[in-house]
């Protein structure tokens, strides 16, 4: 999600690669939301286990909910 724009958008790549700018406005001001883990077929000496990789998504959402608990903690909210 980009924090400028406010513009939500999926981006597909490899787990080790990382998306650094906005795809509408080209803002680096941009954090990565809760995803659902995508399997994708890899064929030959390159492919991993399906549980590794649920293994790998599972982790990364854990760094992302702990920094939405972390900055959550940091802001103050007024009551409705």
């Amino acid at each position: 999600m980009c924090h400028t724009c406010m513009h939500e958008f999926i981006v597909i790549h490899s787990f080790s690669e990382k998306q650094e700018f906005c795809t509408s406005c080209e803002s680096q001001e941009i954090s990565k939301l809760l995803t659902k883990p995508y399997k994708v077929e890899v064929s030959g000496d390159g492919e991993q286990i399906t549980g590794q990789i649920t293994k790998e998504y599972i982790e990364s959402n854990k760094e992302v909910l702990e920094d939405l608990k972390n900055s959550s903690k940091s802001e103050n909210y007024e009551p409705s």
